[in-house]
């Protein structure tokens, strides 16, 4: 995922900083919107479930498409820290994802 983030800053011209700044946080929070079932934007899909993989134990097949094992790991996942579980990978779940202690049961400050 390190890499991943990189080359988020690099695209967006962010400085290439450890750890995330505020700056980026907020760079990603305006790109981020909310993802769920349906959305088309494949290379961010398959980023979330990469995630869910590594933080859920999901086992899902990173295709690019949002569908219902997607949904439900992410349910999971919001219900285990604490967010409001709808399935929808929202800004929310997007920093609870990427914060430090990600992989602990919750994520304190959220």
């Amino acid at each position: 995922m390190v890499n991943a983030v990189h080359q988020y800053k690099a695209h967006h011209f962010l400085e290439q900083t450890d750890p995330i700044t505020t700056e980026m946080w907020e760079e990603m929070r305006r790109n981020v919107g909310e993802v769920g079932q349906g959305n088309g934007n494949v290379a961010f899909v398959k980023g979330i479930q990469h995630t869910m993989n590594v933080l859920q134990h999901a086992n899902i097949d990173v295709d690019g498409i949002y569908g219902a094992r997607t949904e439900a790991a992410v349910r999971d996942f919001q219900q285990r820290k604490g967010i409001d579980a709808d399935g929808i990978f929202g800004w929310y779940t997007f920093r609870a994802a990427f914060a430090q202690g990600a992989e602990a049961r919750s994520t304190p400050g959220l």
